[in-house]
């Protein structure tokens, strides 16, 4: 069976995006190689992101950035990067938005996506806390999502060692884009299942694979096009998107694809919540 008109129009770019794309620093940006290994792929990355920052330059006067260290179960500390509006005090109480950079769990830093951050830091009047979660292969999945637990229970405990003006009432809202989307889901739900008294009152999910295609139900399969309609143009190639997938041994953990796990026991504590018969 052909795929919906409806799933077939939700296809159609923003023209917003197509303009985006049509600058020339995305027109004339390398390709992703397929066919390299996970350190090479790594430093070739990180030296383009590099060097963009330093062309992106310091920032504004109105922002201030600064590292800070987390501590996590194993002993040890994990960096993360903090934007904040410099004139933010005491008693402002910004929201906090713990971010997961991307990076196929094996590539990225918590100085990735600075631009957009500094943005949304300055716009919305908030405390962005990018996390340095370690990456596979070195660390196997699920060790992102350990890391971005003990992290979001240190900044619920210790606010104010993230900035004087942070305050988890004020909000707490995690997210990510593509796999720093899945991190950050899994951490919810993780979070959830520990009973954690940190409350979270958001989240962001930007452009996650959230659905891989093997585990696609099969009533589904036939409006799931967009996965072989992009094959050639996809970011990154399909060649190192199984290699991504590979080093983090999927099966291994249930907050992998977490937004599936359990959705007939959420339908049915939230059917008995509002007092249905199930």
């Amino acid at each position: 069976m052909p795929p919906s008109l409806e799933i077939l129009a939700s296809a159609q770019p923003d023209p917003e995006f197509l303009e985006a794309c049509a600058l020339p620093r995305h027109k004339n940006a390398p390709p992703l190689p397929a066919n390299v290994d996970i350190p090479t792929l790594r430093a070739t990355s990180n030296k383009h992101k590099n060097e963009a920052r330093d062309a992106l330059g310091g920032p504004p006067p109105n922002l201030t950035e600064r590292d800070i260290e987390i501590p996590v179960r194993d002993g040890s500390r994990i960096l993360a990067y903090v934007y904040s509006p410099s004139d933010a005090g005491p008693g402002d109480d910004l929201p906090i938005f713990l971010f997961f950079h991307g990076g196929g769990f094996c590539l990225g830093t918590r100085h990735d996506d600075m631009e957009s951050n500094r943005i949304l830091a300055l716009k919305a009047g908030i405390i962005i806390v990018c996390l340095d979660y370690r990456l596979a292969p070195e660390h196997p999945f699920p060790q992102a999502i350990h890391d971005g637990v003990d992290a979001l229970h240190w900044i619920a405990q210790n606010p104010t060692q993230v900035h004087p003006s942070a305050s988890p009432s004020a909000g707490l809202i995690i997210g990510g884009t593509s796999a720093g989307a899945n991190i950050a889901n899994g951490v919810v739900y993780l979070n959830r299942d520990l009973g954690s008294p940190a409350k979270i009152t958001g989240q962001f999910l930007g452009v996650g694979p959230l659905l891989p295609p093997p585990f696609v139900p099969e009533k589904y399969k036939d409006d799931y096009v967009s996965h072989e309609q992009n094959k050639d143009v996809t970011i990154p190639p399909e060649e190192l998107a199984r290699a991504f997938v590979g080093q983090i041994q999927t099966r291994r953990s249930q907050y992998l694809l977490s937004i599936h796990r359990d959705t007939q026991e959420y339908l049915r504590r939230t059917s008995k919540f509002v007092g249905l018969m199930v």
